[in-house]
């Protein structure tokens, strides 16, 4: 089993863009307060993605605590 903590960002956004020929590349990202969002995840060789967790902001020893005891050891299996 795979332990991984990921990232992202709403001001990770690109500031060009591509677009067929006259035609003007459109996209949209929030203005002012910019957001934060970590996602936690265990993976298995066999069965892929065993369980997952997402919190606003950043990660630290109690949120990761919390995904052990909430998330993770839920779904292992027994034994």
């Amino acid at each position: 089993m795979f332990v991984d903590e990921c990232g992202v960002a709403t001001d990770m956004a690109r500031r060009y863009g591509r677009a067929k020929g006259g035609r003007r590349a459109r996209g949209a990202v929030p203005y002012g307060r910019w957001h934060r969002l970590t996602v936690l995840g265990a993976l298995t060789l066999a069965g892929g993605l065993a369980a997952c967790m997402a919190i606003p902001g950043a990660a630290d020893t109690p949120v990761m605590e919390a995904f052990l005891e909430q998330v993770l050891v839920p779904a292992l299996r027994p034994g």
